[in-house]
């Protein structure tokens, strides 16, 4: 199912940074256990919630702001990533890069599905609407 495997990349992912923040833990001072290892894993917290969100959300308007919270916190999650291998507390692995960017396209497929399933429902319902609307103009003109 294509809802299990997006979670199922978000836990891997969220796994994957936490083993990251748990070797800055090991190896640096408390600042940087604070401000660079605990933003590491807030961000790998939130991004598996909201993705979580996404899973759960179906094909309705609130997925569209649980997939804009997924995006903001996998982006989120990479920078920090980023950051943390730039400043030489962890080994930056390319995978991981790309790992996320496909996480993060998933959602975006998944926001577009939702809209697409959206304005179709919206048609449907505002056919009969429409029927009376075009109804009520012609006895108008009358």
């Amino acid at each position: 199912m294509k809802e299990n495997s997006i979670i199922n990349e978000a836990s891997v992912i969220a796994e994957s940074m936490y083993e990251v923040a748990r070797t800055i833990e090991a190896n640096y001072s408390f600042d940087e256990k604070y401000r660079t290892a605990s933003k590491l894993k807030n961000a790998a917290n939130d991004s598996y919630f909201y993705v979580a969100q996404v899973t759960g959300a179906g094909k309705n308007q609130a997925l569209e702001f649980d997939c804009i919270s997924a995006r903001k916190y996998l982006n989120t999650l990479k920078s920090m990533y980023i950051f943390a291998s730039k400043q030489g507390m962890a080994d930056l692995e390319p995978e991981q890069i790309v790992r996320i960017d496909k996480l993060v396209a998933k959602i975006d497929a998944e926001q577009k599905a939702s809209q697409k399933e959206i304005k179709r429902r919206t048609e449907e319902e505002l056919k009969p609407w429409l029927k009376k609307y075009r109804i009520w103009q012609k006895i108008s003109k009358d």
